[in-house]
């Protein structure tokens, strides 16, 4: 695989991933009025919470990779004659 794709895959799983963990805690969008007016939130599980963490370790793990990706591209971009950018 090549870098950019990657990186799109790394960015893709970041964004999948962070979704899962605004699920656990947000859930259905379709609140009931009450619930919007008096701004109560739903609750949340412990084992939910558990999995959130889990999550939120894996989201940690995958920022990581698609900045040390994106560091090496940009050290490769840099490393690069200006007039490898330059039309012909």
């Amino acid at each position: 695989m090549d870098r950019l794709s990657t990186i799109e895959t790394l960015h893709f799983t970041l964004h999948d991933t962070y979704l899962k963990i605004f699920g656990l805690y947000f859930g259905e969008m379709n609140r009931s009025f009450f619930s919007k007016l008096f701004n109560l939130k739903p609750k949340i599980s412990d084992s939910d919470k558990a999995l959130a963490k889990e999550y939120f370790q894996q989201l940690e793990g995958v920022s990581m990779q698609l900045l040390d990706e994106i560091g090496r591209l940009a050290r490769r971009l840099n490393a690069m004659s200006a007039e490898s950018f330059e039309e012909k």
